[in-house]
């Protein structure tokens, strides 16, 4: 069984002439989410809607970022792509981060992913246990979606759930091994994770690789 360490390893080294290109990516993907969530919540502004409700005097929720967020999902998928392709040898394009927009993709993309976080949401709202797990069957999702076009909705996500089959607690460590680069992440406010997410994304995209080759 492949090592854990083997992943990070070959995301440096995927990364190792990538840096600045992929902290490009990263920044570009932060900025459009930042600014696709300040536009949502202008528009509430202007059309006199209250985008922050209140369920408790110690609990809020800002409906404008949520729906932002939703709107934000091929988004998602576009920048979890770019470092798929950094795995394969591509050079990383900025335009591929919005290439869930276009096309007949979007639908299939974006109902895909709605799901999918929905699934997620309720687990860990009911019991966090069946969240986790379902976090970690359906995590390969948009590597599926993009390897597999002819799949949607709950096919795209048993396919995930079919090739994690036996790798959940590896990829559980394997995120466990990047909690002091997200202290780092935190304590630097943040700067850091221009470049803390790609090395995480390419691990992800490597741990993807490895698993789905084993296969055949």
């Amino acid at each position: 069984m492949t090592p854990l360490r083997f992943y990070k390893r070959e995301a440096k080294k995927s990364l190792e002439n990538n840096w600045g290109d992929a902290a490009i990516a990263t920044l570009v993907f932060l900025i459009t989410t930042i600014l696709l969530t300040l536009a949502v919540q202008g528009i509430f502004t202007l059309c006199g809607i209250n985008h922050t409700i209140s369920f408790t005097e110690n609990f809020k929720s800002d409906w404008a970022s949520t729906i932002a967020s939703i709107i934000a999902l091929p988004l998602v998928w576009g920048f979890y792509v770019v470092f798929l392709g950094l795995c394969r040898g591509e050079k990383i394009s900025i335009s591929k981060i919005f290439d869930g927009y276009r096309g007949n993709e979007f639908v299939r993309i974006f109902t895909t992913l709605f799901i999918y976080c929905i699934g997620v949401i309720i687990g860990l709202i009911l019991f966090i246990i069946p969240g986790i797990i379902l976090s970690l069957c359906w995590c390969m999702v948009p590597f599926v979606l993009k390897d597999h076009p002819e799949l949607k909705n709950m096919a795209a996500l048993k396919e995930s759930a079919r090739i994690m089959n036996g790798h959940k607690m590896r990829l559980f460590l394997l995120s466990l091994s990047f909690i002091g680069w997200l202290i780092i992440g935190i304590i630097t406010f943040g700067i850091g994770f221009i470049w803390i997410e790609p090395y995480m994304m390419t691990t992800l995209a490597k741990f993807y690789e490895d698993i789905t080759k084993s296969e055949a």
